[in-house]
């Protein structure tokens, strides 16, 4: 597992404990109120914290993998050499230049693309050869 991913889960695993805690706290207080707030308010951080942190490989455009990645779609290299990105790719750059062991090349469409508004070029390995 990647760094990213890591600090994913991590973020998951706080948001879970916060539940379980506002949980209690209801069964002493019957207010339903903090909780269905709680819950919105996590759902919504595990969200945007899964678009942000999680790459999500879709494909093949010629030779380079496609992911959606930060609501953009990426063409991407990837290797096993032990690079971790910096600590600005992990958090604050918009359009990283290298994620964990991930080497972004070009960026192939933006929010459109990412939550299939708009479709952009790309092949889906061998599902796509068999309907060719």
């Amino acid at each position: 597992m990647r760094y990213p991913e890591l600090i994913f889960v991590f973020i998951c695993l706080v948001l879970i404990g916060y539940l379980v805690s506002l949980v209690f706290k209801f069964r002493k207080q019957k207010n339903v109120k903090p909780l269905i707030k709680g819950i919105i308010i996590s759902v919504l951080i595990i969200a945007f914290s899964f678009i942000w942190f999680v790459p999500i490989y879709v494909g093949q455009k010629g030779e380079a993998p496609v992911c959606k990645f930060r609501f953009k779609a990426y063409s991407f290299e990837s290797d096993d050499y032990g690079g971790y990105g910096t600590f600005n790719d992990l958090f604050f750059k918009i359009m990283p230049n290298e994620y964990g062991t991930m080497y972004f090349i070009t960026e192939e469409g933006g929010w459109k693309e990412y939550f299939g508004l708009k479709t952009f070029e790309y092949q889906r390995g061998e599902a796509y050869f068999k309907n060719k």
